[in-house]
């Protein structure tokens, strides 16, 4: 099965013909099904010759995430637009206005696509203006990261999860309780030990032996021994 573009329209073709086969023990289950879709999927090109489409890969968008932006000709006669660029207009709510240009895609014709990068937290609106038809449009969503007053319920199954891996207990404010009386018996610990420090160079120690020296020169000038 071979599905490829030619023109304005989609070419279908098929390199067997037994799939007639399907019909086998199953009646018009897979085969009609599947050639009603072939047909409606192949005549959808004709009845969309002369429109043009605008989409986005996604609706929303966390902020920081690519934006892709596609743009699809039809031209009424089957031939490509003569443009190599389509010009697109993005407005936001609280976003000053910006024009992108979508490049021709090399696979398809009348494909047009960009890649957005970088767009501020937003609600915006993708609009392209065609000659004599109404514009198209396509609408999309750059949400915030949330805040970290986003979520204030407390995830009880995380914590117990990671006191349990660190060797440690959860404890709800019902069974705070029980906290004193599980609680181990302290024991002494050795975190650091000081480095020695030098009695020679204690400030302490000379001021000491020179009030030592002092006291007994005043003893020995009332003695009378000098």
């Amino acid at each position: 099965i071979v599905r490829q573009y030619v023109g304005a329209g989609e070419v279908l073709m098929h390199t067997t013909d037994e799939s007639w086969r399907w019909r086998w023990r199953s009646d018009d289950r897979y085969f009609a099904r599947y050639w009603g879709q072939a047909v409606r999927r192949l005549a959808r090109g004709r009845t969309l010759r002369g429109a043009a489409s605008l989409a986005t890969d996604r609706v929303e968008y966390a902020a920081g995430e690519p934006v892709h932006l596609r743009a699809r000709l039809r031209p009424a006669g089957g031939d490509a637009s003569p443009a190599e660029r389509l010009d697109v207009t993005i407005e936001g709510q609280s976003t000053p206005t910006r024009v992108v240009q979508l490049a021709r895609s090399p696979s398809h014709r009348h494909d047009f696509d960009a890649v957005l990068r970088d767009l501020p937290a937003d609600r915006y609106t993708a609009r392209m203006a065609l000659d004599g038809q109404p514009p198209v449009t396509a609408e999309f969503v750059v949400e915030a990261p949330p805040s970290e007053l986003s979520r204030l319920a407390v995830d009880a199954e995380a914590l117990a999860e990671l006191a349990a891996t660190t060797g440690g207990k959860f404890y709800r404010l019902d069974a705070a309780g029980r906290l004193e009386t599980e609680l181990p018996p302290p024991r002494s610990q050795v975190v650091e030990r000081l480095p020695a420090t030098p009695l020679w160079n204690s400030p302490w120690l000379v001021g000491g032996l020179c009030a030592a020296l002092a006291g007994e020169w005043l003893l020995r000038g009332r003695s009378g021994m000098l």
